[in-house]
C-alpha cells in the first residue's frame, strides 16, 4: 500500500508541478512578481494598473497618486494557483493573437479579428522562479464576449478580471 501512496503523491506533484514552481518567493519579500496594465499606449507603462509584490504589497494608480494595500499571503497564494489553473503560464501572446486571426467561413467568406480601433491592449507579466509569462491581449473585454471560443483569451480574460478586482477593491479604499 505504501508505494502505491508514493506513486500517487510523486504523479499528483508531477501533474500539478507549476502550482509547486509558482510559490510565492520567501526570499525576496519585496520582489515585483507580477505587472497588470491596460493601455492604448503600446506598452505596459511605467506604472501599470497593479502592481504585486511576493509579500502581498499591492500599489494602484489612483488620480495622480499611488494607492498601495496588501493581500493576505494565502490570497497571492491563491490567485496565482488560479492563473495557472486558467492555464496562462502556458499561453503566449502569439496563441491570443491566433485565436482572433481571421478564420475561413467556407463559400469564400472570411470573418475578419475583432480588432478595435484605438482600443486599450491589456498586459500581465508574471516574474518569479519557474513562473514567468509576458502575455498581451488586445481589447479583451470585447474580444471575449466575440469569441467565446478563443480559448487562449479566454484563459487570458479569466485572469485578467481576477487582477480587475483586486485593482478595484483598491481604489475604493
Amino acid at each position: 500500500m505504501r508505494p502505491f501512496v508514493v506513486a500517487s503523491v510523486f504523479w499528483l506533484a508531477a501533474a500539478t508541478g507549476c502550482v509547486a514552481a509558482c510559490s510565492v518567493p520567501q526570499d525576496a519579500q519585496q520582489q515585483v512578481i507580477l505587472r497588470f496594465d491596460v493601455t492604448d499606449m503600446g506598452a505596459m507603462g511605467d506604472v501599470p494598473l497593479l502592481t504585486l509584490r511576493a509579500d502581498g504589497h499591492v500599489a494602484v494608480p489612483l488620480r495622480g497618486e499611488i494607492r498601495e494595500g496588501r493581500l493576505p499571503e494565502t490570497e497571492v497564494q491563491d490567485l496565482l494557483d488560479a492563473m495557472v489553473s486558467d492555464g496562462v503560464l502556458d499561453l503566449t501572446t502569439e496563441q491570443i493573437a491566433d485565436a482572433l486571426a481571421p478564420q475561413s467561413t467556407g463559400g469564400g467568406q472570411v470573418a475578419l479579428p475583432g480588432l478595435i480601433a484605438d482600443g486599450a491592449t491589456s498586459y500581465i507579466s508574471l516574474d518569479m522562479p519557474g513562473c514567468r509569462v509576458s502575455l498581451s491581449a488586445p481589447d479583451s473585454a470585447l474580444n471575449s464576449l466575440a469569441h467565446p471560443d478563443a480559448a487562449p483569451l479566454q484563459a487570458f480574460r479569466r485572469s485578467e478580471l481576477r487582477l480587475l478586482d483586486i485593482v478595484m477593491r483598491l481604489q475604493r479604499g
